[in-house]
């Protein structure tokens, strides 16, 4: 609307021909992707789109013999996923296609969709066990899911600080049924699944309200421990249970004799959990 209507005011209804709208439509289709974007600063994501979009709106509004259409600064997608956040109805269905746009996008970029399930589903498992640690909504456990699925997908462009490639990557993609602001929190779970700590300086996390802070760095740090409990990459341990006192969080993995190696990766991974929840993390091998 911005570009076809010069005293455009986003906070209320414009009103645009349908005659204007179909010139400009027929530009669109023959513009290239990188030609629209730079000329109309769209996303790549929605350069993809817009222009089957618009000829859409055209056709239907013919079709229905309308001279106008009007225009508002939001979409049918927005306004959906507001409502369904709101009432917060995310389905199983919803839910298993937001998943299966994750695992597109991950193999889009080679990841090791073995390793990134089998971590998801650890970290799934945590969330459920440590509910009384951290005191999360539901909905964040899918988050932290998806952000696992894609912890490593920053490696498709250099292993080398491949965490803030993921990130970089993970926040200029397209997720279905997500809006930005979740995109941006699965951006910043999987960009701490290694080294530093959240910073209030760092780019992404910087923006964000301290209650969305302590998210990040709630599931980031249960992301962590799943990543550690799958050191090896063979998806050894998968049954786990968790016992806490208020000295220490204890994983107790069955099925395994030897978790020294696990231990060791929980080590190496950085104190964010005992940052985060104040308690020092043991695994331990489940007695016969």
């Amino acid at each position: 609307a911005a570009n076809l209507l010069e005293a455009w005011d986003p906070t209320k209804l414009a009103y645009l021909s349908v005659d204007q709208l179909s010139a400009f439509t027929r530009k669109m289709l023959v513009m290239s992707d990188d030609e629209a974007v730079q000329k109309y600063g769209v996303s790549f994501q929605d350069a993809e789109t817009i222009a089957p979009a618009l000829l859409s709106y055209v056709l239907i509004a013919r079709g229905f013999a309308q001279t106008e259409i009007a225009i508002s600064d939001t979409n049918l997608r927005d306004g959906l996923l507001q409502d369904m956040a709101i009432r917060d109805v995310w389905t199983a269905n919803f839910r298993s296609q937001i998943i299966r746009s994750a695992i597109s996008l991950g193999r889009r970029f080679e990841f090791n969709e073995k390793h990134a399930r089998h971590v998801a589903t650890l970290c799934r498992k945590l969330f459920s066990e440590l509910q009384s640690e951290h005191q999360l909504e539901p909905k964040l456990e899918l988050l932290l899911y998806l952000a696992a699925l894609l912890h490593e997908v920053g490696t498709y462009i250099n292993a080398r600080s491949n965490h803030k490639h993921t990130m970089y990557l993970i926040r200029n993609s397209e997720l279905f049924g997500l809006s930005r602001k979740d995109v941006l929190l699965v951006a910043l779970v999987a960009r701490y699944h290694r080294r530093s700590s959240p910073q209030p300086q760092h780019e992404g996390y910087s923006a964000l309200d301290r209650a969305d802070r302590v998210i990040v760095s709630k599931l980031a740090a249960i992301l962590r421990l799943a990543i550690a409990l799958d050191d090896s990459r063979s998806g050894r341990i998968s049954d786990i249970h968790c016992r806490s006192d208020s000295k220490r969080l204890v994983i107790i993995a069955k099925g395994v004799e030897d978790v020294s190696v696990e231990q060791l990766a929980l080590r190496q991974s950085g104190s964010l959990f005992e940052e985060t929840y104040g308690l020092p993390v043991q695994i331990r091998a489940a007695r016969k």
